[in-house]
């Protein structure tokens, strides 16, 4: 008493508001190819490289606006992403057309990328952004030009970080191990994975519930 504590938690019959379900908006091949053939025609420089290496490699949006030359190891064709949503580095493998995507964009437009075939991590200069801001002190913002394109192309609910979605889905679809797609995707929780295969995995029993279904009517 003399120290005056409140014997019930004036808080406690609050309800705490519901958590908003999960994004599941995935682009479909259709929409995939719509968005991208849009941002080939974007005055915004680098978009389709930027959005294209996104779909192929399933990065997060910062991860890949941010990324440095000195990041890239062009002789094991792998990105090392440093600013990661973990604050831990981790190494994507590029498969050879998402490398080949980057070279070109690299030759193209970084003149210090020379000679990037034999560029090394430790050899390369930090602070150089694979896709730069007008200024070239920090990594490009995407986010208006992907707006303006999806307003132009018409997809309706769309979200930048929906192309990771897109990819988890792509690779859900071609049968990609569960555990390859995890780390992937970054993912700590194997049940994230698991979330995306297992709403693949219904839709295609509803297919084969249809296809059953057309077999048998009456």
């Amino acid at each position: 008493k003399q120290w005056e504590w409140i014997r019930k938690n004036p808080f406690g019959n609050v309800q705490y508001p519901q958590k908003p379900e999960p994004r599941t908006r995935a682009l479909s091949l259709s929409e995939c190819a719509l968005f991208l053939n849009g941002a080939k025609e974007s005055d915004s420089l680098y978009l389709y490289t930027y959005l294209l290496l996104l779909l192929l490699t399933a990065a997060r949006p910062r991860e890949m606006a941010n990324l440095q030359l000195h990041e890239i190891n062009f002789e094991k064709r792998w990105l090392e992403f440093r600013r990661t949503k973990n604050g831990k580095i981790r190494i994507v493998p590029l498969a050879k057309q998402a490398y080949s995507l980057l070279v070109d964009h690299c030759a193209q437009h970084i003149q210090q990328a020379s000679p990037y075939t034999t560029a090394r991590l430790d050899k390369v200069a930090k602070g150089i952004f694979v896709f730069p801001s007008l200024d070239g002190t920090q990594g490009r913002n995407f986010t208006t030009a992907c707006e303006t394109l999806r307003k132009r192309v018409g997809l309706e609910d769309f979200q930048i970080r929906d192309l990771r979605r897109t990819a988890a889905t792509g690779l859900a679809l071609l049968g990609v191990p569960v555990k390859v797609a995890q780390e992937m995707l970054d993912h700590s929780d194997p049940k994230l994975t698991m979330n995306i295969y297992q709403s693949i995995e219904r839709e295609h029993v509803r297919e084969g519930a249809q296809k059953w279904e057309d077999a048998i009517r009456l």
